[in-house]
């Protein structure tokens, strides 16, 4: 062992002074000055011999197998500041190892401090405050790292703190199928050992040419942004505490594997494809089935390449989009806080900056700014897409005014059908459009009324002088048709003339896509007619068996005869507004059904109408089986989420 320590030429620093034993009981070690730095090395050189015969006794003595000592002498600490440690290692048969002389302060930088204590030697008055650090000698930092948690036991010796380390295994299971995966953001050593899967994909900043929000502009331009991304440093620990419910996902689609860690990219239940979000292990941990099945459907490729990831779109789980669509939503739509990329560059360049909380909380503020600015920008994206759907669908409506929002997420327009304003019947359907009689009435059908259309087709008056209906659901309308004399300004003249109701298509909380209105509408007042294709029967059959079409967007028109009816409106691949209104068991919609100038019982127009007075801002609902009953409904087995008080619990 070397009898020279070097020093540091700076005084103000402590230095540390290391003995680590592998077998040792209680070497009796003294504090020492500059002066006496000989006469300890002998004395050490003593012990060690001392120790060599009582080697038997010292093996037996497993308590202390794994004990690691280093001392820091109060003159070393004044005198020497800087002066970096030495360390012998006995080896297991109590001889001394190789000295290892550090230049740095490494040792000190690697291992953990337990703790600082004043220690009272009674066999001196010596009184000192001393650092003691843990090193486990028979792990290396890779092997500590991985597989153990240590926990520190102290006892009290006459100068020395010795620490005992008592190790816990963590079960892992090199093979699991479904490895929980850990963010960057643990801190990971570098000496840890290289992931268990390798790296199937890598995150880019992709850059834009468009015009942006400075903010967004700044932080995919910026270098060491781009690196703070690219790097992951923005992710924050994974976890299993907020977990999504599986009824939430529709299925997995894909995984990747970047920097070691486990994305799966999620297709969400009412939200469309091209939202779909990259989530890690804890977020999916309720979901073990849907994993378990996507693992085993699962192709497995050759040897792929590594592709990109766009870094912000990690950033924007579901569960973060949600937060920051719930706290910064307002009446009218969603109000962002805008960043000046001088604010960003001042966070982002004191991120390392003060104690370890500070800097804690200071990165999850940017992290924070991160994933506000980047919805920022792919919230301008959305508002022009829906805006533009807005305007396709509006060319098409006449007599009123339709607008599209979406104040819960990120999903864009619905436009998964082709919006129609009429019925588009089969090639093989012929829907006829020349009715054979027509009224004689004068004054627009307000006198002579066994004249009229509906007197003469035996029912009642359906509708008043402010063409509010005025019949009862289940009672056939006939209007007024375009062989009658009558003027438009004819009472009985109301589903024809279309709707005059302004409405509003919005993304709601629970339902996915729904109708509100934005406007008030008194009591009988129609709203609109229910279209789409015009099938038979034996047509929706195939589709249903071929998911070609679905159920929900199939409205039987078997209002003649609910045994034998011949024909089904199929409004999953052309519809209007009305394929975005919800089910209710308490609905403000009632559905009748209307003839004009197509006379066949089979082929009736589907209207809505107002049951009570709706106010505005209030969301349109019809009872999808108000003529069903309950045994019909319960046999079927979908459970309704209403949640009114009279809710019959099953539909379908």
């Amino acid at each position: 062992m070397s009898n020279d320590l070097s020093r540091n030429s700076h005084d103000n620093e402590p230095s540390t002074s290391g003995v680590s034993t592998r077998y040792s009981s209680s070497p009796e070690i003294t504090n020492s000055s500059n002066s006496d730095r000989d006469f300890k090395n002998v004395k050490i050189q003593d012990i060690v011999n001392s120790k060599k015969k009582k080697k038997k006794k010292l093996e037996s003595d497993s308590c202390l197998s794994d004990i690691s000592i280093i001392k820091n002498s109060k003159e070393n600490l004044d005198k020497y500041p800087n002066n970096p440690t030495s360390k012998v290692v006995y080896n297991a048969n109590g001889n001394m190892g190789e000295n290892s002389r550090t230049e740095n302060n490494s040792i000190q930088n690697q291992t953990p401090t337990v703790s600082s204590h004043k220690i009272n030697d009674n066999s001196s008055s010596s009184k000192m405050e001393i650092d003691i650090n843990v090193i486990p000698s028979d792990h290396s930092d890779e092997e500590y790292n991985k597989n153990l948690e240590g926990t520190s036991k102290t006892y009290m010796v006459p100068n020395i703190l010795r620490s005992a380390l008592s190790h816990k295994r963590i079960k892992t299971s090199s093979k699991s199928l479904l490895p929980p995966s850990n963010s960057y953001r643990d801190h990971k050593s570098p000496h840890d050992s290289e992931p268990e899967f390798k790296d199937t994909a890598f995150i880019i900043v992709p850059s834009i040419t468009e015009k942006v929000d400075p903010a967004y502009s700044y932080i995919v331009s910026d270098s060491k942004i781009q690196n703070y991304i690219k790097e992951a440093k923005m992710m924050e620990a994974d976890n299993i505490v907020d977990a999504y419910d599986s009824s939430e996902i529709d299925e997995i689609i894909n995984d990747e594997i970047i920097l070691g860690t486990r994305y799966y990219l999620v297709k969400w239940k009412k939200w469309s494809k091209g939202f779909n979000t990259w989530e890690r292990y804890g977020a999916l941990y309720k979901s073990q089935k849907i994993l378990h099945e996507y693992i085993q459907n699962k192709k497995q490729y050759g040897n792929k390449f590594k592709h990109s990831i766009n870094g912000l779109l990690l950033l924007l789980s579901r569960k973060m989009i949600t937060k920051l669509f719930d706290l910064f939503r307002t009446e009218t739509g969603l109000s962002l806080p805008a960043y000046l990329p001088e604010n960003i560059n001042g966070l982002f360049n004191s991120l390392d900056v003060g104690p370890p909380r500070s800097q804690r909380l200071k990165n999850k503020c940017f992290q924070s700014f991160l994933a506000t600015i980047s919805l920022g920008y792919l919230r301008q994206q959305q508002l022009v897409k829906l805006k533009q759907w807005e305007i396709d669908i509006n060319v098409v409506t006449q007599g009123y005014q339709i607008k599209v929002e979406n104040n819960i997420d990120l999903e864009g327009p619905p436009n998964v059908f082709v919006y129609i304003t009429e019925y588009v019947p089969l090639p093989t359907i012929t829907i006829p459009d020349d009715p054979p009689i027509g009224c004689t009435c004068k004054k627009n059908c307000q006198t002579a009324a066994d004249q009229c259309c509906y007197e003469m087709s035996g029912c009642s008056k359906a509708y008043d002088r402010n063409k509010n209906i005025i019949v009862s659901p289940g009672n056939p309308v006939f209007e007024c048709n375009k062989k009658c004399k009558c003027s438009s300004l004819c009472p009985n003249r109301v589903v024809q003339l279309g709707s005059k109701v302004n409405v509003c298509i919005y993304k709601t909380r629970r339902c996915g896509w729904g109708v509100k209105t934005t406007q008030n509408i008194q009591k009988g007042q129609f709203v609109a007619r229910y279209i789409g294709e015009i099938i038979t029967v034996e047509e929706s059959e195939e589709r249903l068996k071929n998911n070609y079409s679905m159920m929900d967007y199939m409205w039987n028109l078997d209002f003649d005869d609910p045994q034998n009816y011949k024909y089904i409106i199929d409004g999953t691949h052309f519809a209007n507004f009305t394929y975005f209104i919800n089910h209710s068991c308490n609905a403000n919609l009632d559905v009748y059904a209307v003839w004009i100038n197509c006379l066949d019982r089979n082929l009736p127009q589907i209207a809505l109408f107002a049951n009570r007075y709706i106010s505005a801002g209030e969301q349109l609902t019809a009872n999808y089986f108000s003529r069903s009953t309950r045994n019909s409904e319960k046999r079927d087995g979908v459970r309704c989420k209403c949640d009114m008080k009279n809710c019959h619990g099953y539909y379908f």
